[in-house]
């Protein structure tokens, strides 16, 4: 929630034993240093539409909360429904539900899921569900339902004047997320839980979150834990978990603490575990074996003939010299290819392409003073910018290579004012997208070769 007086993030989860994990006396966790990927799915009963780059933003704020230890979990938009379908990971309901009740989420679900459909919506994704407002409190700004109820869920007010751009978003529902992966607020949520009370069985039942004051006077310089100090022996704000201004940061970079992501482990794993298996996560991410999951460098070395699918995110650098020979990339949303400066990527018919249904990927960038070769037959798909070449970019070599649904197809900078000729571009052809080049026209149009450039824009 957002306290209007204070400016305070609060949100609907108030209760200890809400999230379904009680830890053995001591409050001691297995240490744990696991990766856990989790499908994320947006439900917009708002009255505007989510679109593709406000969902983005949301989910990597989401995921920067999760992965400053060891062990992470790394929330992913989802990119198959429940149907084996490519989609965008979000659906845009036709009727618009303004202000529910908590319960009546419930009641709303049962109507655009008959005959118990949500089910199938829980066994696959986190699911959040996105409204105008929220009844009761106007302070509500997000919530996540008990591990008791029947149907499991967040639920988020997107239009909440407090919260002022997609950050902020982000944030809120990370700390929901830290609620669905069994995390509670390590302030006291009744008066009787604040300072007096025993650090693990009295609020969080972690014994190294700060010991926080009662939520009601978390503005006071009073009491066990004023909140105006980072890193003080009574309370710190920048713990995902506490009732913080936005955004949380600005203590440091870690937003929880190691027992609290030991307990995220322990809770994904008790009540969550069929969201991360292999074969859940093959059908809603296309998660497999050979999936690119972390950024990548590759220097001078020759991949030939291989598959790979690229997981949301990920940038692949090329430093050296690269070749890439009849291989398929999968380029997940908001993937890149990097060519830094004095490095040569050969592309040899190879096809970089949208991983699903034209998510667009941001394309192959070409720093200064970087060269890349595409040849027989290469394909670039789907892409932000096929091929972007900034301003000195050593050589750009283009032949028999196709661009199909790219936003842009190539895009060069200016020369560098030597003379050369430093750009060849030839039997190429660009589908529904366009050509950018300079302002004046490009001079690479006749080149010392004779060959002429062929460009066929559909």
């Amino acid at each position: 929630m957002i306290n209007s007086t204070y400016g305070q993030f609060f949100c609907g989860n108030i209760n200890p034993e809400d999230n379904g994990l009680r830890s053995s006396s001591d409050c001691v966790y297995p240490d744990d240093d696991g990766v856990y990927y989790l499908p994320v799915i947006f439900h917009n009963f708002s009255a505007d539409p989510l679109f593709p780059d406000e969902i983005q933003l949301m989910i990597e704020k989401m995921q920067t909360y999760f992965q400053n230890h060891d062990q992470k979990v790394i929330p992913v938009l989802a990119k198959f429904d429940v149907n084996g379908n490519c989609f965008s990971g979000v659906v845009n309901h036709t009727e618009v539900i303004v202000d529910p009740l908590d319960i009546f989420v419930d009641l709303v679900l049962d109507v655009f899921f008959p005959d118990n459909g949500f089910s199938a919506y829980q066994d696959r994704y986190v699911n959040i569900l996105v409204f105008e407002s929220f009844s009761g409190d106007p302070s509500v700004v997000g919530f996540t339902t008990n591990l008791g109820r029947e149907k499991l869920y967040i639920a988020y007010q997107r239009n909440h004047p407090a919260v002022s751009d997609h950050a902020d978003a982000g944030r809120i529902l990370a700390h929901e997320l830290g609620h669905f992966c069994s995390l509670l607020h390590p302030h006291g949520d009744y008066p009787q839980d604040g300072c007096m009370a025993d650090p693990c069985t009295g609020q969080d039942m972690i014994m190294d979150t700060p010991i926080g004051p009662f939520r009601d006077v978390l503005n006071s310089n009073s009491g066990c834990g004023p909140r105006a100090f980072c890193n003080n022996s009574g309370f710190n704000q920048s713990n995902l978990m506490t009732y913080g201004d936005l955004p949380s940061e600005g203590c440091d970079d870690h937003f929880l603490t190691n027992q609290q992501m030991d307990r995220v482990s322990q809770g994904l794993i008790e009540n969550h575990g069929h969201l991360f298996s292999a074969m859940n996560l093959e059908r809603t991410l296309g998660l497999t074996p050979t999936t690119i999951v972390n950024d990548i460098n590759y220097q001078n070395v020759t991949v030939d003939n291989e598959s790979f699918e690229v997981l949301d995110n990920i940038t692949i650098t090329i430093f050296g010299n690269v070749e890439i020979s009849n291989c398929y990339y999968y380029m997940g949303r908001n993937t890149k290819i990097v060519v830094k400066a004095g490095a040569k990527l050969i592309l040899n018919g190879t096809t970089l392409t949208s991983f699903c249904n034209k998510s667009i990927w941001h394309g192959v960038k070409v720093e200064t003073n970087g060269e890349i070769v595409s040849k027989n037959n290469c394909k670039i798909d789907g892409a932000k910018i096929g091929v972007n070449a900034e301003y000195g970019a050593t050589r750009i070599r283009l032949d028999k290579t196709s661009f199909q649904d790219c936003e842009t197809g190539v895009k060069l900078g200016k020369e560098d004012g030597s003379g050369l000729i430093r750009n060849w571009i030839s039997r190429c052809s660009i589908v529904s997208g366009i050509f950018a080049g300079r302002d004046e026209p490009p001079v690479f149009l006749n080149t010392k070769y004779g060959l002429p450039l062929m460009i066929l824009v559909l």
